[in-house]
């Protein structure tokens, strides 16, 4: 059943529940596609204000400018119009914002030649995908190659809020945008009239569950955020 299919079962005064389903994934995808734009920039304007990279994993963050440079590709290799992912255009670009303000901000100066490695492979990847002819099953793995870049670079962020007891200028708000963003791919690979993807479906759902984690990490750790927050006013 698509969306199609609904249409045609609703002109004939006939409604079911999996198209109330199929429909309701339909009306979540499109705000959170658009929310989706701006999932980064509370963070953005949260490091600017207190011009720090305090509560950062570098890891995480140069992950998420991959993860979001791949998203960008596959899409355009399966033909998906543009605001199918015109949403990760815009992430790419506030996560490069962040990268360029965790080193304008960083306590400990970060290194010439680690910025010169990341803009490099940043580089690399963009001649590749853009010179290099892949065939549809090597995009494939690299679209499967794309969920576990995403999934570690929150991994690493969630280690590194543990271990420092902060979630730094991390947002509920992006989290809870991404969180929403799976669970819509789910219940559009749940009702999709193709066989079910179960590994895309259980993909999702760890992505899912790492940003529910990110929420419950910034929801106990909101005082230690405060308490941050007040000593940068003090000083």
């Amino acid at each position: 059943m698509d969306t199609s299919d609904c249409i045609t079962d609703l002109s004939n005064l006939y409604f079911t529940k999996e198209c109330f389903a199929l429909l309701s994934s339909q009306a979540l995808s499109i705000p959170v596609q658009l929310l989706s734009c701006f999932a980064k920039t509370p963070q953005i304007f949260s490091m600017y204000k207190k011009k720090s990279d305090e509560g950062l994993s570098y890891i995480a963050i140069y992950l998420d400018v991959l993860h979001f440079i791949l998203t960008i590709y596959n899409a355009v290799h399966i033909k998906l119009p543009f605001f199918a992912y015109g949403e990760s255009v815009l992430l790419v670009l506030q996560s490069l914002i962040i990268v360029f303000l965790a080193w304008k901000y960083a306590k400990k100066k970060t290194s010439f030649v680690e910025k010169f490695l990341f803009l490099l492979i940043i580089n690399a990847l963009i001649y590749a995908c853009i010179n290099i002819k892949i065939n549809d099953s090597q995009w494939e793995l690299i679209a499967k190659t794309n969920f576990w870049l995403f999934a570690v670079s929150l991994c690493s962020q969630i280690m590194f809020s543990l271990i420092k007891k902060s979630t730094g200028p991390l947002s509920a708000f992006t989290h809870l945008v991404f969180l929403l963003g799976s669970v819509g791919k789910m219940l559009e690979i749940y009702l999709s009239k193709h066989l079910i993807n179960y590994y895309d479906m259980a993909m999702n759902a760890l992505i899912a569950l790492l940003n529910f984690v990110f929420i419950f990490l910034i929801y106990i750790y909101r005082d230690t955020n405060k308490e941050k927050k007040e000593k940068v006013k003090k000083e």
